[in-house]
């Protein structure tokens, strides 16, 4: 599947695609949102939730590499071979 082809499911296709082939990559939060990261083929999907009412606030599909930047921090990469 391409980024293309995501954005155009709906909201319910596209939450279908990420439960069976996504894989959470990480996570953060700030004062007011929590965010997920997961990564989905040969791109990325940002939830942006709210946290007091756990309501979906913003959703992002992207490819680009500076997107991944707020998260750069808190994904281990320990675990990770040479």
């Amino acid at each position: 599947m391409t980024l293309y082809q995501f954005k155009n499911l709906n909201e319910s296709g596209q939450l279908a695609v990420i439960w069976e082939h996504g894989v959470t990559i990480a996570h953060r939060e700030d004062e007011i949102y929590r965010f997920i990261l997961y990564s989905l083929f040969n791109f990325h999907v940002e939830y942006k939730f709210h946290k007091e009412s756990d309501i979906i606030h913003e959703r992002k599909a992207f490819c680009t590499d500076t997107a991944l930047e707020p998260y750069l921090h808190s994904i281990d990469i320990s675990d990770l071979k040479t």
